[in-house]
């Protein structure tokens, strides 16, 4: 009688583990494994220094001419004074009249026109950044950002010298010119914030497809292979174990998550896959807690620049309804939706409308992680 294989069982080779339909093929001590941590704990390790960088350059930062956070937040202050100026004397026209109001106003417009172009400038040398790295989607919005910030402070210096010129003369006399712009500003980060928020609410942004709180019941059982069951869970999404074979393809994922949700949320998120890969339960609760500390601050920042927006389009719609009081009214809204861009440009900066960049991880320090790997496997190799 000839023997026979059941179709329901694998067959198995000594030495080759094979791979079943929907399985992850995780072996903690295998060379590729091994390879994978050192990739990840090299990337890490590149990325933080980039991070580092960025947050540690103060005259890129600071400097009082084109620094990214001076001229920002010095953005955002100068255009809520000139917009409380406006809003002041329209709700008492008398403040009109009186010279240092006068002065302090106009003061405001010329050098909040200027702040505009100056931030309009600094978002498209971000814009260039973006698209070196070939982060071309963040690249574009940046672009149209930039042209937007441009025709508000043209507007903006053109509206205080109204009296001298016929064009500021005619902005004076269609308020609904700057809520235009303000919307123009703000349509490429419609489309990206209402994707983003559409994906938390459908529970398919790139921290709940990682089931977090599965992760950690997980972690907190401490059963045996809790490890390769938190990479089943991670199949199809930026952490899949079996998609990463090479510190390139690592490198590119932290960058397209970093792309997604800032360079902190892509830094915890592949410091517990490195924690899972490793089998190192303490250090995976550690980087869980991180991570989830980084999906609470991202989330909170895609709201407030969806209610940011929500009042820019508002206040639009008020430029453009018959009411008395509409110019009033818009101010006041729009003065309301400047106060959400300023605290994340102080407070978060790497979440904020013009985010800033942090650098891609370059190829020698890619050639870096490779040499290690390699180094490892050939130290296991020899004890």
């Amino acid at each position: 009688m000839n023997a026979r294989i059941s179709s329901s069982e694998p067959i198995k080779v000594v030495g080759f583990p094979v791979e079943q339909p929907g399985k992850v093929l995780f072996d903690p001590t295998s060379d590729k494994t091994r390879e994978i941590s050192s990739y990840a704990e090299t990337v890490i390790a590149a990325k933080e220094s980039h991070l580092e960088k960025s947050l540690k350059n103060k005259w890129g930062r600071y400097n009082p001419f084109n620094g990214d956070d001076t001229v920002q937040i010095g953005h955002d202050v100068v255009n809520m004074l000139f917009v409380g100026f406006t809003l002041a004397k329209l709700a008492k026209p008398s403040l009109a009249h009186i010279p240092a109001i006068m002065t302090a106003s106009a003061v405001c417009g010329y050098v909040g026109g200027t702040y505009n172009i100056l931030v309009g400038a600094v978002i498209g040398k971000n814009a260039i950044q973006a698209l070196h790295d070939k982060k071309y989607k963040q690249g574009l919005r940046f672009l149209i950002m930039a042209v937007a910030l441009f025709a508000i402070g043209a507007f903006m210096i053109l509206s205080t010298a109204a009296a001298h010129t016929t064009v500021g003369a005619f902005i004076v006399s269609h308020p609904w010119i700057l809520p235009i712009l303000m919307v123009l500003l703000m349509l490429p980060l419609m489309q990206e914030v209402g994707s983003k928020v559409n994906t938390i609410w459908m529970k398919k942004d790139p921290f709940s497809i990682l089931q977090l709180d599965k992760v950690e019941e997980l972690l907190l059982k401490n059963e045996k292979k809790w490890a390769n069951q938190i990479l089943q869970q991670w199949k199809g999404t930026q952490l899949n174990y079996d998609e990463i074979d090479s510190a390139q393809k690592l490198r590119d994922r932290v960058e397209q998550m970093q792309e997604e949700v800032g360079p902190h949320g892509a830094i915890a998120a592949f410091k517990l896959f490195q924690a899972v890969v490793t089998e190192d339960n303490e250090k995976a609760k550690t980087s869980l807690a991180e991570l989830k500390k980084r999906a609470r601050q991202w989330k909170i920042s895609i709201y407030a620049r969806l209610i940011q927006q929500i009042l820019y389009a508002g206040s639009l719609g008020v430029s453009l309804a018959p009411l008395q009081a509409a110019s009033l009214i818009e101010n006041i809204i729009i003065l309301s939706g400047m106060g959400i861009p300023a605290s994340l440009d102080i407070f978060s900066p790497f979440l904020r409308n013009g985010a800033l960049v942090v650098p891609r991880v370059n190829d020698d320090e890619l050639t870096e992680a490779e040499t290690k790997a390699k180094e490892v496997s050939s130290n296991v190799l020899a004890s």
